[in-house]
């Protein structure tokens, strides 16, 4: 296939995005692909300036890439997409969007309050007083837990609120539940083996995620079969409550009681080589090229006539 790749952009997971991009054009190539990259960052999307393709792959990260406005370009131009469609897209990245999809199907999810940056200090902190410490201070419309913060106090939630706010008008104070954090990839009715994330350090941030070797990843761990069932449950009800399709990823913690709350839905995760979603496909036995190449297939597919 000729296929163009999408990657790096404008955000601020742009370093992210680019190195996606570059271990998904590995796999690409390996598999006898033809791959074009184009970095909207260099060369802005138009509807007049996209090469000629037989599918696009999406690599980028964060604003204008994950939240629905590329999508509906490709959508214009008629060109299969790896990724969710455009409303999936948008309602999955912004959190308050996609937590009031959660509760009205009825996936359980972390109680929160929003915030702007016109909201006083002291009506930012009733409202989280109401909700109870500990919280976490979240932009509305980010990922990779940027400008994501933990807050035990007032003096923590005062300084959490400009962090988030520098990633976003909008942001949200959430109930922190307290247990285990998971991951659950999800390629339409494929669940890849859950993955069980044990961060050095208490809280799970961008550090962690992508900087630090002594964050661990379970890969498959044996469980009780009621607690993976309710793990797969509720990521699957997730997915399906924004609409998601082809791949995503589904986070959630599982609290000590064994119920498994979604903290968020991610419609472009990461595909880096310490990403844990290329982690899950492998042992469930897809390569990363074939992953690359199945996601590639599944948006020929979808956009048939």
């Amino acid at each position: 296939m000729n296929i163009l790749l999408l990657l790096g952009g404008t955000s601020a997971e742009r370093e992210i995005s680019l190195r996606s991009g570059k271990n998904v054009l590995r796999a690409l190539e390996a598999q006898g692909h033809h791959v074009v990259c184009l970095d909207p960052a260099e060369q802005p999307l138009s509807t007049t300036s996209l090469p000629d393709c037989d599918v696009v792959f999406l690599a980028l990260h964060g604003t204008y890439g994950e939240d629905g406005q590329v999508q509906s370009l490709l959508e214009q131009q008629h060109l299969p997409y790896t990724g969710s469609g455009p409303e999936a897209s948008r309602l999955a990245f912004h959190k308050l969007l996609a937590k009031k999809r959660f509760r009205d199907c009825d996936v359980a999810t972390p109680a929160c309050v929003a915030f702007t940056s016109a909201d006083t200090p002291e009506k930012i902190l009733l409202h989280a007083e109401k909700l109870g410490f500990p919280v976490y201070v979240k932009p509305n419309a980010q990922g990779s837990s940027l400008g994501v913060s933990p807050a035990r106090d007032r003096s923590q939630l005062l300084e959490a609120v400009p962090r988030a706010l520098k990633y976003d008008q909008t942001g949200l104070v959430e109930q922190a539940v307290t247990g285990a954090e998971w991951t659950v990839a999800l390629f339409d009715e494929v669940t890849f083996p859950l993955i069980f994330v044990e961060p050095a350090q208490q809280f799970y941030d961008y550090h962690a995620k992508y900087g630090d070797p002594a964050t661990r990843f379970h890969i498959d761990p044996p469980l009780a079969p009621e607690i993976r069932h309710e793990l797969i449950h509720t990521a699957r009800a997730a997915y399906r409550a924004v609409g998601a399709c082809n791949l995503a990823r589904v986070d959630l913690i599982l609290d000590h009681a064994g119920k498994a709350w979604v903290l968020e839905v991610n419609t472009l995760p990461g595909l880096t080589d310490q990403s844990t979603v290329p982690m899950a496909a492998a042992q469930f036995g897809w390569s990363m090229p074939e992953l690359c190449d199945r996601m590639c297939q599944a948006a020929l597919h979808r956009h048939l006539p």
